[in-house]
């Protein structure tokens, strides 16, 4: 087993600071890292905010209900009725599934 050669006073001083440092550093980048990450999330939530205010106008609603039922269409048309089947078969073994894990073993619909 090697033992260590123990430090000097000054090799001590120099390596506390030196880990003194890379905390503060650490701390710096730590903090810059969540006031990024606010920032962002305030601008995510102003735009939620700003299209809720504009769902609760029930002319927009409409529209937009529109608007997606026609998307949805348009995307049921372009794939083929068995990859739709295939989609939904495996949605129903994943939903029997999740019946079998749930407490007590209820069902979940």
């Amino acid at each position: 087993m090697k033992t260590r050669s123990p430090l000097t006073p000054a090799q001590r001083t120099r390596r506390k600071q030196d880990l003194l440092l890379a905390s503060s550093l650490a701390r710096q980048q730590a903090m810059l890292a969540i006031n990024q990450i606010s920032q962002r999330a305030d601008r995510v939530m102003g735009i939620y905010r700003q299209v809720r205010a504009w769902m609760a106008v029930p002319q927009v609603g409409a529209g937009a209900s529109l608007a997606a039922s026609l998307a949805a269409l348009l995307a049921l048309r372009k794939i083929r009725s068995f990859k739709l089947l295939r989609w939904g078969q495996l949605g129903w073994r994943v939903w029997r599934l999740a019946a079998g894990l749930l407490p007590g073993g209820r069902s979940p619909y």
